[in-house]
């Protein structure tokens, strides 16, 4: 499954409203305070995980 959602308006982000689940463990793969950027990422560890995982945190600016 690949999910693009950027989760930006009221409507996607509500508080206390899961965003996502995994068994799998994730990692700080990168954090940049000047950008205020985090993504965590799981890497295949097991046979059944074929693929890795991404999340990504950034700050969203509304277009002006």
């Amino acid at each position: 499954m690949t999910s693009k959602a950027w989760f930006n308006t009221d409507r996607e982000l509500t508080p206390g409203r899961e965003l996502f689940r995994s068994d799998r463990q994730f990692q700080i793969w990168a954090y940049t305070t000047s950008h205020g950027q985090l993504l965590l990422r799981a890497t295949p560890r097991q046979p059944s995980h074929s693929t890795t995982i991404d999340v990504l945190f950034k700050p969203w600016k509304p277009s002006s």
